[in-house]
């Protein structure tokens, strides 16, 4: 693709979304992964860990599904980076495109190391 076909289709909401869905799935992957695994623990405790390992899947799915978007804009942006100032519309949608990819990199990697303690730790502990 060329400079007018890169910045045409990165300023339409829907090429602004691709950019942007590992920024924002990432990290709501990761708030689902917290959130619901907190909220659910105390109806689960002596029973089985099936419902959490259910929302640890669930969530990296959210955050893979980012990623994906994000690494798909980055394949159609290229990956020759900018030598000079890197004031282009492709510069910049190749850098926002990046930095989805390693948030939601870094997203997954929290939901995998929180997901860790669902397989050795009794979360009974303290629960009434």
């Amino acid at each position: 693709m060329d400079e007018e076909e890169l910045r045409r289709r990165f300023r339409t909401p829907r090429g602004i979304m691709s950019l942007w869905a590992g920024w924002v799935l990432g990290p709501v992957g990761w708030a689902l992964h917290q959130n619901a695994g907190f909220w659910i623990i105390p109806a689960l405790c002596g029973g089985s860990r099936s419902p959490l390992w259910a929302i640890s899947a669930v969530s990296l799915a959210v955050t893979a599904a980012g990623a994906a978007v994000s690494w798909r804009a980055l394949r159609l942006l290229g990956g020759k980076w900018p030598k000079g100032e890197g004031g282009s519309t492709s510069d910049r949608s190749r850098f926002i495109a990046a930095g989805g990819v390693a948030v939601a990199a870094l997203s997954a990697l929290g939901i995998v190391i929180e997901s860790a303690g669902i397989a050795v730790l009794d979360f009974c502990v303290g629960i009434p």
